[in-house]
């Protein structure tokens, strides 16, 4: 099940939960995870960055985007350097549906207090094409 709402999945504080972007953009970080900025049909992840709804329930996102954990999309991207975005993927793989795995940490009891929160990141992008399947 694809969720239509990225606020109210966040609010319930799901561990795992798949959502189909409407736009992204890639920031590649030297030596460090990616980190991923997103639209969906309802909002973004920038204009939810400064949510007191989210704040209030000790839910953050970082600045410039979401942490990318999934290894086998950093790994690909490195190796096929133009994929940053979802016009790249469109390009490579025409036709091709991206589907992003989202999570929420767990508490980072290494920030303060005031700074501990779940904060989004994005466990997988998965790529749909009709001929290919790339995750």
């Amino acid at each position: 099940m694809v969720e239509k709402n990225l606020e109210r999945s966040l609010l319930q504080k799901r561990t795992l939960f798949l959502i189909e972007p409407t736009t992204f953009r890639v920031h590649r970080r030297p030596a460090q995870a990616a980190k991923v900025a997103f639209s969906t049909a309802d909002t973004d992840t920038d204009a939810l960055r400064g949510s007191r709804v989210l704040d209030q329930n000790k839910i953050g996102i970082s600045s410039v985007g979401c942490p990318c954990t999934c290894l086998t999309w950093s790994q690909s991207a490195s190796k096929l350097n133009y994929i940053r975005s979802e016009s790249d993927i469109e390009q490579a793989w025409p036709g091709a549906r991206t589907f992003f795995a989202l999570s929420l940490t767990g508490w980072p009891t290494s920030l303060p207090i005031e700074r501990q929160k779940h904060y989004l990141l994005v466990a997988g992008i998965h790529v749909v094409g009709r001929d290919r399947v790339w995750l």
